[in-house]
């Protein structure tokens, strides 16, 4: 291999599509300056991707007018940034099965303040969570090796943290109806246990049990009440802080809930 449109090649020959610049210039013994102009042209012709400084996507021929999907790339680009990380929130969620609603972005839970970025119409987003229970993960096959997502009970907590942020309880709620089929009871109770925001468990509790999935519900309430929680409002996108009480979440109806079933 002398060029790198000739290591680009073999490297999709063998399954991969991403790889870094120290590796690049290893294998084909060229200066810094000569990798740079010929990155610079392959990205040109669109099939190149810097998705970090240094670390590049290689996008194939089948792909020259779209992009490849995230589960291509992601795994190797947050091993690269050296960040334990999940894809997680609507995203997990589609993986799960509740694919009553696309996300319009891709969704990726980390441990630190990562910048978000889009390939051509393809949006990636971050977001922050210094714990980030990886025992409550799975790992999904994908063309290039492996991807780590949320299980169903830490997705459905996670949504409710973040509901504010992905489109708003309403949506969550939607997610939740489908999602909650393959919720186990006792997991949920665990991550409950470990998850760092009581206030989110009440509010998950307070939905399922408006869905009336009780057998995911009544045990959930059970661990809730032994930690003597606080009254929290149901939204917390919104100024309205008064409403119905609901005892068996502490929970403050502050608004109606439109949730699709």
């Amino acid at each position: 291999m002398k060029t790198l449109t000739e290591f680009n090649e073999y490297l999709q020959s063998i399954g991969r599509y991403t790889f870094d610049k120290k590796e690049a210039l290893n294998k084909l013994k060229i200066s810094n300056n000569a990798f740079n102009l010929a990155a610079h042209k392959l990205s040109i012709k669109e099939k190149l991707i810097s998705l970090r400084s240094g670390f590049y996507l290689i996008i194939p021929a089948e792909y020259l007018h779209s992009v490849p999907p995230p589960t291509w790339y992601l795994d190797d680009l947050m091993a690269y940034l050296k960040q334990p990380y999940y894809v997680g929130l609507l995203s997990a969620g589609a993986f799960l099965g509740a694919a009553h609603h696309q996300p319009q972005e891709f969704q990726v839970v980390t441990n630190k303040t990562t910048r978000n970025f889009a390939i051509k119409s393809s949006r990636h987003r971050f977001f922050v969570k210094a714990n980030l229970q990886l025992q409550f993960t799975q790992k999904k096959s994908s063309p290039t090796g492996k991807i780590i997502i949320s299980g169903p009970e830490l997705t459905a907590v996670d949504l409710l943290r973040y509901a504010s942020k992905i489109g708003g309880l309403d949506l969550v709620g939607t997610v939740l109806n489908e999602l909650a089929e393959v919720i186990d009871a006792k997991t949920l109770v665990k991550v409950a246990r470990e998850y760092k925001s009581l206030a989110t468990v009440q509010r998950l509790g307070f939905i399922l049990e408006y869905l009336k999935f009780k057998s995911l519900a009544e045990p959930l309430s059970k661990w809730v009440l032994q930690q003597k929680p606080s009254m929290v409002v149901l939204r917390t996108d919104t100024a309205r802080m008064s409403g119905t009480r609901n005892f068996n979440w502490n929970v403050i109806v502050n608004d109606e809930l439109e949730i699709e079933t």
